[in-house]
């Protein structure tokens, strides 16, 4: 058995199901509240400012701080809010996969970013409880956690790995402050679960709007010709010629709001591509909204 704590998820979730058990701390109540009473009212917490200091040559412990130092911090360690035990994981590295699959599955239901506490995180993290477009019970949640980790388990190792760096990939693109920037998260997101679905079926598609269509057809996602193609317009020239909405970057703002019907479709895609169909696979990724994530 192996135990891991991660953080931060702002809700008291547990689950607990086929020797994989998943409970809040004894003091998670304290420390949402620590975490919100210094968040952003934007609804994200922000990295920590660090700075460098002198260290003793015999200690190593610091003396004296270095002025001009202080920065945001590029990694830092988020505070525990739940602890993962695993029973009998399918791999010896645990944070790379069964672990990591477990809490990377939970940001996606939940809108959150989660780090293992010996790890650390990058960036913005969130802070508002639940996903800007998807509504999820803790039941059906626990539920859609057992499935599809039992069928990840079934995968070649290869698979697995790739499964939680795009859950991981996916979370972050979320966390991005400029929507270009996100949109190309997004959009590899997008590239890695088609190579993924490809690899899986053995069913390709030549160009980019196929691969698009390919997938809508397979696995039963709505199909917008319309803002498909803006997408992949919008992937061309960002990628291509490093222009954004047909202009230089940071000078023109995206109306269509790609990034978010990308994220939308791609949340839809992540359900799918482990087979739990359901209402919220099939719903529109076009418009804003929630939509219920209800049991197949």
């Amino acid at each position: 058995m192996v135990t891991r704590e991660f953080g931060a998820l702002l809700i008291p979730f547990s689950a607990s199901f086929g020797g994989v058990t998943i409970e809040p701390v004894e003091y998670h109540e304290e420390v949402v509240k620590s975490i919100l009473s210094i968040a952003n009212l934007d609804g994200f917490f922000y990295p920590p400012t660090v700075q460098t200091w002198e260290a003793s040559p015999k200690t190593g412990k610091p003396t004296k701080r270095i002025k001009n130092t202080q920065r945001p911090a590029t990694v830092y360690h988020l505070p525990v809010t739940h602890t993962l035990c695993i029973t009998n994981p399918v791999a010896t590295n645990v944070n790379f996969e069964d672990g990591g699959v477990l809490i990377h599955l939970l940001s996606f239901l939940f809108g959150a970013r989660l780090q293992f506490s010996e790890w650390r995180i990058d960036g913005r993290v969130p802070t508002k409880i639940g996903d800007s477009n998807l509504i999820v019970s803790e039941n059906t949640a626990a539920h859609f956690l057992e499935f599809t980790y039992f069928g990840w388990r079934m995968w070649a190792e290869e698979l697995r790995q790739r499964f939680v760096n795009i859950l991981y990939v996916y979370a972050r693109a979320k966390s991005l402050e400029w929507d270009w920037d996100s949109f190309l998260w997004q959009y590899t997101t997008f590239d890695a679960l088609y190579k993924l679905f490809a690899d899986m079926h053995g069913k390709r598609a030549d160009s980019h709007p196929a691969r698009f269509n390919l997938v809508c057809a397979e696995l039963g996602l709505k199909y917008d010709q319309n803002t498909i193609s803006a997408i992949c317009k919008a992937r061309r020239l960002l990628v291509h010629e490093a222009m954004w909405n047909d202009a230089t970057i940071g000078h023109s703002f995206d109306n269509q709001r790609l990034h978010d019907c990308l994220a939308r479709f791609n949340a839809r895609f992540i359900a799918a591509i482990v087979g739990y169909k359901n209402e919220f696979t099939q719903s529109t990724w076009t418009s804003m909204g929630c939509f219920p994530f209800d049991k197949p």
